[in-house]
């Protein structure tokens, strides 16, 4: 039933559940699937015929939450979630439940205190794999000023940022923490991790896990030729000067017209240092990056008399009663995109334009693409953030962006957004590709998403004619 679902009711499911090309078509990444790929499970033929009756009924993903202790995301255990392997559930359930069962949480009642500080030595954090067993043991305060900022109480240690949820115990009279986890396919997986995200990460207060079959991240320039320059643009539309961050390829790498990526969060160097790379080794054409900013921390000037994070929601959310959503979409379309032909030789073509973000920013992405398809060719949404996610709709039902959406198995909230709106996508008659890495809350899994849209949507002249 959920599979037929419309792009507008399926959506309105996500808030329910509180979940969150381009001419001759390239070869297509490992892990990467197609909508194509992606059909509705099959019911096995019974030998025996029974009443429709008899037939157990599907149990959706609300009556699945409901057959689980109540626990904060990422905090359930994996004995409660695998007990419930083999019920009949409804497609979307079963995403659901898969992503519970790839990041969970296991007893860590044969770990001492001293087990603990073996493990830590001079360190603030430290690891231990055994087989999908991932323990994390840490030191922290008791009562965590930050963690009772954002959760209203002290459940543990802060910690960030591969891992951002997960079952603490503390040892009574001590600041030492410990944490079990079965995570899908670790030996893929990159993890890094620190005791703080407001602090720059030493050798004692973080790590970095990568599995022995981890793949290697996307090679990157140290020194970048081409220029990275900050404007201030006034913004007619939302009443307010925004910062523009914009890198321009270097003039002997010049192939006009450039294409465009627009990349929500502003993460223009290290992008830049991906894209110079792969214009460098031949497999890409030269881009032009353009690094946006939403809310407060975009403004130039005094700030809306919000906090960042409602700012931020304003600027990306259609359907808050707040919503700036609309005037941002035209500063982006109406300020930005003309400036960017006028001055740097962009193109003009929307098969040439792509919207894409991380957490918060992959559902701006996301939500860009379904509002102005005639802009944006294409969209690359990353780890689609959002409690209740307010996802559009096609705005214009004949011509649609193409959609690569990725995401990892360590964040479980993120990651059900994402396979979600892919379904949501492809039932809607939309062009999706999809792809899930065994990794958390991490910019590795997004350079590796990047580098691979990269060359898959704008292969320079040498692979195209290479693949003909």
């Amino acid at each position: 039933m959920e599979a037929s679902l419309s792009l507008a009711a399926f959506l309105a499911v996500l808030g329910n559940v509180c979940l969150a090309g381009l001419g001759q078509s390239q070869p297509l990444p490992p892990n990467w699937q197609t909508s194509r790929e992606v059909k509705p499970p099959v019911e096995a033929p019974r030998t025996n015929p029974v009443q429709s009756s008899q037939i157990e009924p599907e149990i959706d993903t609300l009556a699945l939450r409901a057959m689980l202790p109540k626990a904060p995301t990422g905090e359930r255990m994996c004995a409660d979630v695998d007990r419930l392997a083999s019920l009949n559930l409804t497609a979307d359930a079963r995403t659901l439940l898969n992503a519970m069962r790839g990041f969970c949480n296991l007893p860590t009642t044969d770990v001492s205190s001293t087990d603990i500080r073996r493990a830590l030595k001079d360190r603030d954090i430290a690891f231990k794999v055994n087989g999908e067993s991932f323990t994390i043991f840490q030191r922290g305060p008791v009562d965590d000023p930050e963690i009772i900022r954002m959760r209203g109480v002290s459940q543990g240690p802060e910690t960030c940022c591969s891992i951002q949820n997960g079952v603490w115990r503390r040892f009574e009279g001590t600041d030492l923490w410990v944490m079990r986890l079965r995570l899908k396919g670790l030996r893929y997986a990159t993890i890094s991790q620190q005791t703080s995200r407001s602090l720059d990460p030493t050798p004692s207060t973080s790590f970095t896990y990568r599995g022995d079959l981890a793949p290697a991240g996307p090679a990157k320039v140290e020194t970048l030729k081409g220029k990275i320059e900050r404007y201030e643009v006034f913004s007619p539309q939302l009443n307010e000067t925004r910062s523009v961050v914009v890198y321009v390829p270097p003039r002997e790498d010049q192939d006009y017209p450039f294409p465009v990526v627009i990349s929500e969060g502003g993460d223009v160097e290290n992008f830049a240092s991906i894209s110079e790379a792969l214009v460098k080794d031949g497999r890409i054409r030269p881009v032009i990056l353009v690094g946006v900013v939403a809310g407060n921390d975009g403004i130039v000037g005094p700030p809306r008399a919000v906090p960042q994070h409602i700012a931020r929601a304003q600027d990306y959310s259609p359907n808050r009663p707040d919503s700036t959503f609309k005037q941002y979409m035209s500063f982006l379309v109406e300020t930005v995109r003309p400036m960017l032909i006028d001055r740097f030789s962009a193109s003009e073509q929307r098969i040439d334009w792509v919207v894409t973000g991380a957490s918060q920013g992959g559902a701006l992405a996301l939500n860009a693409a379904l509002e102005r398809p005639d802009i944006f060719g294409h969209s690359w949404p990353m780890s689609i953030a959002g409690t209740n996610p307010e996802f559009g709709t096609f705005a214009n039902p004949v011509m649609k962006s193409k959609f690569r959406i990725s995401a990892g198995h360590y964040e479980e909230t993120f990651l059900v957004n994402s396979q979600l709106a892919t379904s949501a996508i492809q039932n809607s008659g939309g062009d999706v590709v999809a792809r899930w890495f065994s990794d958390g809350h991490n910019p590795d899994q997004w350079d590796r998403a990047f580098a691979d849209n990269l060359m898959s949507m704008f292969p320079s002249k040498e692979v195209v004619g290479s693949a003909k």
